[in-house]
């Protein structure tokens, strides 16, 4: 009981009290001493609730003033940050048709990383990213050539692009919250095969996506001839060996996008840009060095 008291400074007053209930004789002083010290117990009990209680206001305060710190980022100050990004590139039919007949929209899945260096609202964001495109029995021709010189092409092209996205931000709207805007260029290295193989109507013979593969030298119908040998999936020589099987990729991007900063360690964005071959959708997450 006399550490209640010594635990607020009233350890003089509690053996005062005590001194006063041995006043009132033996019977009524030992249900005086009982009430005195369960009073000081219930003083101390309740002072150190307040104590917690303040204690743990001022850590939840301490704690949302650690995460906000950052998210206004200051004048002159360099910031870092690594993460991963996603980017789901469009290259529409009508785009294709610019060079050739033929075609269908395509859609290639791209992953990648990024380190992002910030300072007074601008942002470098140097990426390796890989895109995965691909396509299957899709009939193409060249713009000049005539309906005989239908072909049936087979992609699987894997790209990885190196590059940097360069991003200015506009004032937040909110916490953490602004505009970015800005342009992104790299180069991509090119992996995979494509094959090609002459086709032949089965039905309309002015619908070449009903067409099929010829098995050979067969000519019908003015189809399956010998100009090229393009039969038994024949695989298209890279640029380096005098076909038109690209070595490498260009990544020409105007980007415009979403930047919230929700914590000094964590950025989220979205991202949409116009390329010279289509459009990408993308977003990304980064953990602030």
């Amino acid at each position: 009981m006399e550490y209640c008291c010594v635990r607020w400074g009233a350890q003089g007053a509690f053996f005062q009290w005590l001194g006063l209930c041995e006043e009132m004789g033996p019977m009524k002083s030992r249900y005086c001493a009982m009430v005195v010290a369960g009073t000081a117990c219930l003083w101390a009990s309740t002072g150190l609730a307040q104590e917690a209680t303040a204690a743990s206001a001022g850590a939840d305060e301490a704690a949302i003033a650690d995460a906000m710190e950052g998210v206004t980022e200051a004048p002159g100050k360099q910031y870092l940050f690594l993460g991963v990004r996603y980017r789901n590139v469009i290259i529409p039919q009508f785009v294709q048709n610019l060079f050739a007949d033929g075609g269908e929209g395509l859609y290639a899945h791209t992953p990648g990383l990024e380190l992002g260096i910030r300072k007074d609202a601008f942002e470098y964001q140097i990426f390796a990213q890989l895109g995965m495109f691909s396509m299957e029995d899709v009939p193409y021709k060249g713009k000049s050539d005539g309906d005989d010189a239908w072909e049936l092409i087979d992609a699987s092209y894997k790209i990885l692009f190196l590059g940097s996205d360069f991003l200015w931000s506009t004032d937040d709207f909110a916490p953490g919250l602004s505009m970015t805007y800005g342009a992104g260029v790299g180069l991509g290295l090119v992996f995979g095969d494509l094959t090609r193989d002459q086709a032949q109507p089965t039905g309309d013979v002015g619908d070449p996506y009903t067409y099929e593969r010829c098995p050979g030298f067969i000519r019908t119908n003015g189809f399956c001839n010998t100009d090229n040998g393009h039969f038994d999936g024949y695989v298209e020589p890279s640029w380096a060996d005098g076909g038109s099987s690209p070595l490498i990729f260009p990544w020409i991007a105007g980007n415009i996008g979403l930047r919230y900063k929700a914590h000094r360690n964590f950025v989220a964005h979205l991202d949409f840009g116009i390329m010279a071959t289509g459009a990408f959708f993308g977003l990304g997450a980064q953990y602030g060095l």
